[in-house]
């Protein structure tokens, strides 16, 4: 086989990795930091976005049930699960009012937590729709 040939595969595959990373857009979503911190391939990333979206839907209802039975415990770490999930993808808004809501439950702010739990959720679900509908999933 000629090396010229093999460089060429190489760099043709490289250039379409980085055409696919400047195309592809998530609402809420740094890709590129994403795609970083899963390793740095567009596989890992997407294994990553599928795991996150079955996760998310799946805290959006243990989220509720939480707060229904008032376990502010269980509310904090789903939060606290989301806080990193969310960061490991680059959903970093998300990330970050994850963290807010896991410390509002942990010091048991439920003025806080009661304002801020519906629209942090309609944010989530908003995110989890547009990966949902990402060509890369």
């Amino acid at each position: 086989m000629n090396r010229n040939n093999i460089a060429g595969s190489y760099a043709d595959i490289h250039s379409l990795k980085r055409e696919t990373k400047k195309s592809l857009v998530i609402d809420g979503v740094d890709i590129n930091r994403g795609i970083s911190m899963t390793g740095g391939t567009l596989e890992g990333y997407r294994n990553a976005l599928t795991m996150y979206c079955r996760d998310g839907y799946e805290k959006i209802k243990q989220i509720e049930e939480s707060l229904r039975n008032n376990d502010m415990q269980l509310f904090a770490s789903h939060f606290h699960f989301l806080k990193n999930a969310s960061a490991g993808i680059g959903a970093v808004r998300i990330s970050g009012a994850a963290e807010n809501l896991e410390l509002a439950g942990l010091s048991g702010d439920m003025e806080f937590v009661l304002w801020q739990t519906h629209i942090f959720l309609t944010e989530l679900n908003k995110t989890l729709q547009c990966i949902d509908d990402a060509p890369i999933i």
